[in-house]
């Protein structure tokens, strides 16, 4: 009975494995046609193959991508609202990566929302202390606030 069972688990773990490998390769593939129609302008076939890429595997590195991808696409289709619910979900999916968090911050600042893109920045720089990208996004909306506050105070 024992080998039995050896054999039932063995036959279970090359099953799971192929279906990751499966997984990873539609997960690749997305990305890539995804990249490629928006390269081309096909904007609804890009965005449906990131969202794949997101529902298939959410912790892998081309779910991160995806997001990154998806994100900066909506923003270039003036879909704010769209990218804003998206960074958020990208935040809660990658809480240690620094990127949407200045992805979100550009578009609350864009849109003089200035605390929550402090907040954002803030995050960001926390995260990575070490990106200059980072220091720089909240640099940038440190100067424009107090351009911003002289202006209105005057």
């Amino acid at each position: 009975m024992e080998l039995l069972s050896a054999t039932i688990i063995d036959s279970l773990f090359s099953a799971t494995y192929e279906s990751m490998f499966n997984v990873d390769f539609i997960s690749k593939a997305s990305l890539s046609r995804g990249m490629d129609a928006y390269e081309r302008g096909n904007y609804d076939f890009s965005i449906a193959d990131y969202k794949r890429v997101i529902g298939l595997d959410l912790d892998s590195d081309y779910a991160a991508k995806a997001y990154a991808l998806l994100g900066m696409e909506y923003v270039k289709l003036n879909k704010t609202v769209d990218a804003i619910a998206l960074y958020k979900e990208y935040i809660l999916s990658f809480p240690t990566d620094d990127d949407p968090h200045i992805q979100l911050g550009n578009i609350y600042f864009g849109q003089k929302r200035y605390e929550e893109a402090q907040k954002e920045y803030e995050s960001a720089v926390n995260l990575n202390q070490q990106s200059v990208k980072n220091w720089i996004s909240e640099d940038r909306r440190v100067c424009k606030e107090c351009r911003y506050r002289c202006a209105t105070y005057d």
